[in-house]
């Protein structure tokens, strides 16, 4: 309520009128008295006037106390107070000498309203007024303005009449009902504080009672962290109050903080009134953990475990635990010179935290076999730790030695190099110690145009034994070609990375310029009988040559067309001084002599067994180098056509003439194809070996050079190849297909071969814990070789051979796991992963979506039956009225009834649908047979527009049928007895189901059959559940694998997705013609009703018969026929729309697995946010550490909680 309703009217004199009436009483007195009382009068009033205005000045009136409930002075709370007001009078004396003080003398006078005070009081001297004023139902916000009077009494008989204004004091009240505003700006940690900077204002402006309180809380745990009161004296009335300016700390939070993360912070304010508010959560990230200094992780990275003697430079590193950004890390120590360098520092494990901080080339002088350092790290919230960390290595004093020093190629030792091309210097070294690497190495290379300190081009590892390390440089053009000179190799420097410095010393390499002469060539066959100028089969091959070479020799011999098999037999990759020298034999000075006059090499190579079967060129090379890798000189040799037994060829490559033996008894006609073997199946798949026995089948292909053809090839054994030294699994049966000689003898003959293993274990073969231990995360599987023999009887022209040949078959069989059968290993995964993909997350949203659809079908089928009740009523009742009017020879009236009938369903159908509009027609998507004529809006124009669809989708899924035979058998404009046209009738019957809008996908879509599109969406998710229970169930269980489950959901996909919609392609009109006559089967009432429909419309019902039979007949089953196909409607509402009946997902429990993904999920979201408060800070005894907060953090954010 308002101040100004406080008041009641007081009715009273005002001092003008009192003093009027006094004026006229005394005129009476005089009137009666004699004109001498005039004097006398005159001189009291002169006397008493004094006297009256001493009195009246001598009072006074001061408001003592003007507050509400709270007693704060001058201010109400607008939402509902108590209003007290005193007023303190003194010196007070009536004219009439009365010194007591009424209530009704003192009034509070506020606007135009005036009101008595309640109460008053003397006390020494003085007299204290009270008014109450209980304003329970609040006031409007405002100062208001008001005065306190005392009046003087009226002499008389009326004792609550007033006289004269005696004293009086203006005061106001202001009233509060609005809480304080609150506005913050920003929160954020720097420097191991907390920063606020927040505003509060107390409303409304101006006329606020001010802010008694303002306290920080921590909104999750509602902790409070600093309490601000604000006293009267300073803040009544106050209405603003800012953090930074107005706070005792400049904006700094009070309370010290822990922990790390997002927290979230809230500021409640009160007024003096007690209105209170609360901000919203206001999110800022922390960090008052510091980082944690993991002790025992003291590196010295280029000694490794070692520390040396000498001075000596390393990189040095430690780990630190800290989940946030870490600052700056630096260290202090006697032993390792930091010159206050601050570290480098990497994230090397961001789930545990762990960053490793490298300071490098950093001096390390160790005291004895241990170093120590202080470290100081700081986070980039400012906290800083510091710990002591020591760490003892291995003394080494040991120097490296250099144990080989040269080229690859040597000779009487003594490391050569060619004049011209590209050569690499080895220089092998024994350093069991702290190690080397290519800054601790330098030759002087400058005879060889290089630099006088040259480091080498790679240092590694070496794992032969005999040496730790071997480092290589490249030099090119070494020399001058045609000249041999010696250059020396001066070692400058070899020192360990502790600092032990190896022995220096020269090296001599020759450069070789000069190429190898053949001076004599000669080739002949060996056998039994001798050496012979001739070459037979089974012979073998002897090359003596003569050589001019100061150094050694390497000769290689090409003799791929000169023995069978030689691919396999000699089977070399690279070769020292070649490169893929398969089938090239390889010998060396050692199959020589020195000539001691001439210094030449007198050489003699043989090659076994020749191949069997005449051949007039058979072609081989020969290559052959110094010990430097010079290719020799033919010219001399071909200039004087000195080869011997040769029948063609020059510089190395000739040709000689086999010849065959008239009885083979070691034939030699054929060898394996190269590259031939084809895997026809992939792998032995080590998924299954422990459970059956493992078979893989290889196709391989012989040839021959002889024109030999195999007449019978049989398999004898196969059996691991002898370069296999690990497990080989046993072959327990091996087949041959191809070999037999059922046809005409074969030239090049295909083999199969199948070999079926013995059931083995796979980690047999592969150890995959083994592997992942050593750090190798994939298989890819292993090769393992296999050797087949066979005996080969052969045809040689028209000759059969009576021996066999034996044959070695090579065959490399691969054993891995399938993909299948590694994802059978993780089936759990596949379930989750096929639960999370966002296609299934959509279709299961389709299908809860489906659920909410069908009620709503429901529903309007329930109100479809209902108006279907009110048609049958109105059917009946119309039939009756029929009845009773026609006589036995009217119209026949079931025509005419049923066509009324038809009128008022249709009137009543386009009034349903006009009250419903679209949306229920979209969601029946079950047009009439017939468009609405006349029909108006949305509804009407949907359901038009659905029944041209359906009809294109029968023509397209064949109903077409049914429609055509319809057009054949109704005469055109017949009608039937309930009004409708005989080939209706017919097609009708023939069609009915057949076709519908939510058939599928794509007719949903395209007719507006929201329920079908939603249906069809969930027959997907029904066939996505179902992969997922069979990985669930089957897979899991060892029933099925994945490759079933998976190619299941292709089936169901193609059989329910795409099937339907390949039923739009009329590619069999006999199935169609089939599935009419199958309608027609299903439907024996609708060909009754037809047939009576005909019956009904022949001449004899349409003519008005008087009393005729079937006027009767043809009328009852009119009505029965329209009531049966009400009834039909009625059934619809089960039928009417497809539903799921059998929900796999429920059973497979897949919302079960979604939900279980989901909170992994969200967990993982929170694990992402990790604190250092759980991790264990270790260190080690001695180890001292401290910590402190400081530093800066300048991200923040604000939001709600």
């Amino acid at each position: 309520m308002d101040l100004e309703s406080l008041n009641r009217p007081i009715e009273r004199q005002n001092v003008i009128e009192n003093e009027s009436t006094n004026w006229e009483s005394a005129q009476s007195i005089r009137s009666k008295k004699i004109w001498s009382f005039v004097g006398l009068f005159i001189i009291c009033l002169v006397v008493s006037l004094p006297i009256y205005s001493a009195n009246a000045m001598a009072t006074s009136l001061s408001v003592t106390s003007n507050t509400g409930n709270s007693n704060y002075e001058g201010y109400l709370n607008a939402e509902g107070d108590t209003w007290n007001l005193e007023a303190t009078i003194t010196d007070y004396e009536s004219d009439f000498g009365e010194t007591a003080i009424s209530p009704d003398q003192v009034i509070a006078e506020i606007g135009s309203s005036q009101v008595e005070f309640n109460s008053c009081s003397a006390s020494s001297g003085n007299t204290v007024c009270k008014f109450q004023s209980v304003l329970e139902d609040g006031i409007a916000e405002g100062t208001y303005s008001f005065d306190v009077v005392i009046y003087d009494m009226v002499e008389g008989s009326n004792s609550s009449d007033l006289g004269g204004m005696l004293a009086s004091d203006s005061e106001t009240i202001t009233a509060d009902g609005s809480e304080p505003s609150i506005s913050i700006s920003d929160i954020y940690q720097m420097d191991g504080n907390v920063y606020l900077d927040f505003t509060v204002e107390d409303q409304p402006d101006g006329l606020c009672s001010g802010l008694s309180e303002i306290e920080i809380l921590d909104s999750e745990t509602g902790t409070s962290l600093e309490t601000i009161s604000l006293s009267e004296e300073d803040w009544l009335g106050v209405c603003e109050f800012d953090y930074i300016n107005d706070g005792d700390n400049a904006g700094v939070l009070s309370v010290e903080l822990d922990g790390e993360g997002t927290r979230y912070i809230k500021v409640q304010a009160t007024d003096f009134l007690g209105h209170t508010e609360t901000s919203s959560a206001y999110s800022f990230a922390t960090d008052f953990v510091a980082p944690v200094i993991q002790t025992g992780t003291l590196a010295l990275l280029d000694f490794g475990a070692y520390v040396g003697e000498e001075i000596q430079a390393s990189d040095v590193a430690i780990n630190i635990t800290e989940c946030d950004e870490i600052a700056d890390v630096t260290a202090t120590s006697d032993d390792m010179e930091f010159y206050s360098q601050s570290a480098d520092c990497d994230e090397i494990d961001d789930e545990e935290c762990i960053w490793e901080c490298i300071w490098e080339d950093i001096s390390i002088n160790a005291d004895g076999s241990s170093v120590s350092a202080e470290i100081t790290a700081v986070d980039e919230a400012g906290n800083s730790a510091s710990s002591t960390v020591s760490s003892t290595f291995d003394l080494d004093s040991d120097a490296p030695e250099v144990i080989y020093f040269g080229s690859q190629y040597q000779y009487d030792d003594y490391s050569y190099v060619p004049a011209d091309g590209d050569s690499v210097l080895y220089m092998q070294i024994s350093e069991s110690g702290s190690g080397i690497d290519e800054d601790s190495i330098a030759l002087n290379l400058y005879a060889f145009g290089e630099s006088d300190w040259q480091e080498p081009d790679v240092c590694e590892n070496s794992t032969s034994g005999s040496y730790d390390y071997e480092c290589q440089w490249e030099i090119d053009d070494a020399g001058t070609d045609g000249m041999t000179t010696t250059e020396e190799v001066n070692l400058r420097y070899v020192s360990d990375k502790v600092g032990n410095d190896g022995t220096l010393t020269s090296y001599e390499i020759i450069v070789d310029g000069v190429q190898p002469q053949i001076t004599e060539l000669e080739v002949y066959g060996f056998s039994a009988i001798g050496q012979k100028d001739y070459f037979q089969s089974n012979d073998d091959l002897v090359i003596e040559m003569t050589v001019t070479e100061t150094s050694g020799l390497a000769v290689y011999v090409d003799v791929n067309d000169i023995v069978m098999d030689a691919e396999n037999k000699y089977l070399y990759d690279d070769l020292k001084y070649g490169k893929n020298m398969t089938g090239w034999v390889e010998f060396d000075e050692s199959s020589c002599s020195r000539d001691e006059e001439t210094i030449d090499w007198e050489c003699s190579f043989s090659v076994d067994s020749i191949k069997s079967g005449y051949d007039s060129h058979a072609n081989f090379e020969v290559l052959i180098m110094d010990t430097a890798g010079n290719s020799a000189n033919w010219e001399y040799l071909d200039s004087n056509d000195d080869a011997q037994n040769v029948i063609g060829g020059s510089e190395g490559e000739y040709s000689i003439e086999i010849y065959a033996l008239d009885e083979e008894t070691q034939p030699d006609f054929w060898e394996q194809s190269s590259g031939s073997s084809t895997l026809n199946s992939a792998f032995v798949d080590l998924d299954i070996v422990g459970l059956t026995y493992p078979q893989i089948a290889l196709t391989t292909s012989l040839r021959s050079d002889n024109d030999a053809k195999a007449t019978l090839i049989e398999l004898d054994e196969c059996y691991p190849s002898e370069d296999e030294t690990g497990y080989t699994p046993t072959i327990s049966r091996s087949l041959l297909f191809g070999g037999s000689a059922s046809g005409e003898p074969d030239s090049s003959p295909d083999l199969t071969i199948i070999l079926e293993f013995e059931s083995f274990a796979a980690s047999e073969v592969v150890d995959l814990g083994a592997l992942a231990e050593d750090g190798d995360d994939e298989f890819d599987g292993i090769d393992l070789e296999y050797t087949c023999q066979m005996r080969i009887y052969s045809v040689l022209d028209d000759t059969a051979l009576s021996y066999a040949e034996t044959q070695e078959i090579d065959l490399v069989i691969p054993f891995e796991y399938s993909e299948m059968g590694a994802l059978d290993e993780n089936v759990d995964l596949l379930m989750y992963e096929a639960v999370d993909k966002g296609w299934f997350r959509f279709l299961n949203v389709m299908g809860k979506i489906q659920k909410i659809i069908n009620w709503i079908q429901w529903g309007g089928k329930i109100i479809t039956a209902f108006m279907t009740l009110i048609n049958v009523i109105d059917i009946i009742q119309i039939g009756f009225d029929k009845t009773r009017v026609l006589s036995s020879g009217g119209y026949f009236f079931a025509s005419n009834a049923c066509i009324v009938s038809n009128v008022g369903i249709k009137e009543n159908l386009i009034n349903f649908f006009d009250d419903f509009g679209v949306v229920f027609q979209i969601l029946s998507c079950n047009p009439s047979p017939t468009k609405i004529d006349g029909g108006t809006g949305a509804a009407t124009a949907v359901h038009n527009y659905q029944q041209g669809v359906l009809e294109i989708w029968k023509v397209a899924k064949g109903d077409w049928i049914g429609n055509a035979f319809a057009d054949k058998i109704g005469d055109s404009g017949e009608k039937t007895a309930s009004g409708e046209a005989w080939s209706d009738i017919v097609s009708i019957t023939a069609n009915t189901g057949s076709a519908r809008l939510d058939d599928n996908i794509i007719t949903s879509f395209i007719g507006l059959c929201i329920p079908g599109i939603f249906y069809q969406f969930d027959q997907m998710r029904q066939i996505e559940c179902t992969y997922i229970k069979c990985l669930k169930e089957n897979v899991a269980n060892g029933i099925t694998t994945v490759d079933i489950c998976q190619k299941t959901k292709g089936y169901l996909y193609c059989k329910y997705i795409l099937g339907e919609v390949m039923e739009m392609l009329p590619f069999d009109i006999l199935t169609m013609g089939v599935q009419f006559l199958m309608n027609i089967v299903k439907n024996p009432t609708g060909v009754f009703f037809a047939v009576l429909n005909k019956l009904c419309s022949l001449e004899g019902c349409l003519l008005p018969v008087e009393g005729g039979l079937w006027v009767k007949i043809c009328g009852f089953f009119g009505y029965f026929y329209k009531l049966l196909d009400i009834a039909n409607d009625v059934v619809g509402v089960v039928q009417g729309f497809k539903v799921t009946q059998y929900d796999v997902c429920a059973e497979a429990g897949v919302q079960e697995m979604l939900d279980e993904v989901n909170a992994n999920k969200a967990g993982e979201e929170e694990a992402e946010s990790v604190t250092t408060d759980d991790l264990d800070s270790s260190s080690s005894d001695g180890d001292s550490s401290s910590s402190d907060s400081s530093g800066e953090d300048e991200s923040s954010d604000s939001g709600d909680e």
